[in-house]
């Protein structure tokens, strides 16, 4: 997973960590060598199956409140040494109906998650991660990706080290809380790849685990910012911004020879 060049340790935050995508990415960073700690932020326990960590190097703290998760975060990075390399990753999201309202949505994915941001930026991390969409756009129409597009333009404004969007279509795997449009679909999509194989699926749609993977390498490795070269682009002062689409998702998410 990791390059054979000098590990660099990362000091690794997240929240979403109970989501789809999130437990993907929580699990990644248990097992990678160059994510130490992992600290996660959430409102409740761990669904079972609990995380496996064989390395005993997370950390989860459970604040109910999400207005007190700015506080939390902060205590939690400052917990390392400030020599130390952070990120943080954020796979924090809902939809209108689960959340209950457009006004409970917009809290849930702009509101808690700008303010998780600024906690990260004050904390001195180095990457930013954030599960966005595909489409997302600020002067949209709809309003699910220009919400999306209205984060990512304040995130930006923050000015990380390094930003990446990840940016995936539909999202395949079995969430806890099930969707019956995205069932059908990734039903369609897991029939589609088992026939025709990924170059007809992957362009539109991604497992759960491959984009958790992505996002996570992305957050604590090197060697993919080398390998991806073309893909980010470089900014004032030397800010990188990674819009990791379908393509960078799959290329750095997939398990070589694995199939799905």
């Amino acid at each position: 997973m990791a390059s054979a060049a000098t590990h660099t340790q990362t000091a690794v935050a997240m929240i979403g960590a109970t989501g789809l995508t999130g437990r993907y990415i929580l699990n990644t960073l248990l097992a990678h060598p160059d994510a130490n700690p992992v600290f996660s932020l959430t409102r409740r326990a761990f669904p079972a199956p609990e995380p496996a960590d064989p390395s005993s190097k997370l950390q989860v703290s459970i604040t109910p409140d999400t207005a007190q998760w700015p506080s939390a975060l902060t205590t939690l990075l400052q917990s390392t040494p400030p020599s130390s390399r952070k990120a943080f990753l954020s796979a924090l999201g809902s939809t209108r109906a689960d959340a209950g309202s457009v006004e409970a949505l917009r809290k849930i994915d702009i509101d808690i998650n700008l303010a998780a941001a600024r906690a990260a930026k004050e904390a001195n991390v180095h990457t930013y991660v954030l599960i966005s969409s595909a489409y997302a756009d600020a002067t949209s129409r709809m309003f699910y990706v220009r919400m999306k597009g209205e984060l990512e333009d304040e995130i930006l404004k923050l000015g990380f080290e390094r930003t990446v969007f990840v940016k995936p279509g539909l999202i395949v795997g079995g969430r806890e809380k099930p969707r019956a449009a995205e069932a059908v679909g990734r039903l369609f999509a897991r029939g589609l790849k088992s026939v025709a194989g990924g170059w007809a699926v992957d362009g539109w749609a991604q497992e759960g685990e491959t984009i958790g993977r992505a996002a996570a390498r992305a957050a604590v490795e090197d060697a993919v910012w080398e390998e991806a070269k073309g893909s980010w682009e470089e900014r004032e002062g030397g800010k990188r911004v990674w819009n990791m689409r379908s393509a960078d998702i799959v290329r750095f998410g997939e398990v070589k020879g694995e199939k799905k």
